[in-house]
């Protein structure tokens, strides 16, 4: 029997984390439709460096992004492009990220599990992988 299905970038709208793609989107929504099979959901923690996102946009305006000692913000390149990384030794940012995470349960895609992929603050920049 499958027990479970684990859903990778695919599923995201261009790789962006709390973000379903078009082809993903259904009725009835895909879980309902497994009859019972659990639901992993990849969700990365690199926040797309880019005005029009929403969870970057939040994250800046209430300084919860990693900082370089200079006070800006920590940037790196990855899949989505140029990311940001929220900065997880913060209580606040711990507490709008679990936020974020039940947001995106009730409102894109119920999910059982989480594949919290790539979880340190890794860049593709400067051709290091």
């Amino acid at each position: 029997p499958l027990d479970s299905i684990g859903f990778d970038l695919d599923v995201l709208d261009r790789k962006l984390p709390f973000t379903i793609s078009e082809n993903f989107k259904s009725e009835p929504p895909i879980a309902e439709s497994l009859n019972g099979t659990k639901i992993i959901v990849n969700l990365s923690w690199l926040l797309q460096a880019e005005s029009s996102f929403k969870p970057f946009q939040t994250a800046r305006f209430k300084n919860l992004l990693l900082r370089n000692p200079s006070g800006s913000v920590h940037l790196g390149v990855n899949y989505p492009g140029r990311v940001a990384f929220p900065d997880f030794s913060d209580d606040k940012s711990q507490a709008w990220w679990t936020k974020l995470v039940k947001d995106y349960f009730q409102t894109q895609i119920r999910f059982d599990g989480i594949w919290l992929d790539l979880n340190e603050p890794k860049s593709w920049e400067g051709g290091t992988h």
